[in-house]
C-alpha cells in the first residue's frame, strides 16, 4: 500500500493530534481522519505497525512511520508525546538552567575546652648511676 500524504500538512513541522495511544488493534468504527498511535504489538490492519501513527482515510488505514523528534498530542490524555527513535515518551518539557548556589551559612562558635584530666602516679625510681670520666661511661650501682 502506498503512503498517502496530505500536501498541505507537508509544509508544517507538527503532527496532528492522535485520539489514543493505548490501542494495539484498530477501533471498530473509526471516523475519516481519526489518528491513533499503535502501542505494543499491532494486530489486524495494524500488524507490523508497532509505534507507527495510523490514520483512517474513510476506507483504509494509512501508515506514518515516526522519525526521531516527532511529537504528537494525545487527545484522551491531554499530553504531548515525543518519539526518541525507539519509543514514544511523555514530553515533560525543557529543563531550565541551574540557578545560582546560595550563600554558605555562618560558622558556629567553637566549643569550650574540657577540663584537664588527673595526673597519673609517679613511676618507680631506677638504679643510681655515676659518670666515670676516665672511661667515659656511666657506672650503675644496684641497690
Amino acid at each position: 500500500m502506498a503512503q498517502y500524504r496530505i500536501p498541505v500538512l507537508e509544509h508544517f513541522h507538527f503532527q496532528p493530534s492522535v485520539k489514543d495511544k493505548d490501542l494495539t488493534a484498530p477501533p471498530t468504527s473509526p471516523a475519516k481522519g481519526d489518528r491513533y498511535l499503535v502501542n505494543g504489538t499491532g494486530s489486524g490492519d495494524w500488524t507490523g505497525k508497532d509505534k507507527h501513527i495510523m490514520t483512517y482515510s474513510g476506507a483504509a488505514w494509512l501508515d506514518d512511520t515516526p522519525g526521531e523528534g516527532w511529537m504528537a498530542w494525545v487527545d484522551d490524555e491531554n499530553e504531548f508525546y515525543v518519539y526518541d527513535g525507539a519509543a514514544w515518551n511523555k514530553y515533560v518539557g525543557e529543563t531550565g538552567p541551574t540557578g545560582p548556589t546560595g550563600a554558605g551559612g555562618a560558622t558556629g562558635p567553637t566549643g569550650a575546652t574540657g577540663p584537664t584530666g588527673p595526673t597519673g602516679p609517679t613511676g618507680p625510681s631506677g638504679p643510681a648511676a655515676t659518670y666515670d670520666a676516665d672511661y667515659k661511661c656511666l657506672l650503675i650501682t644496684s641497690a
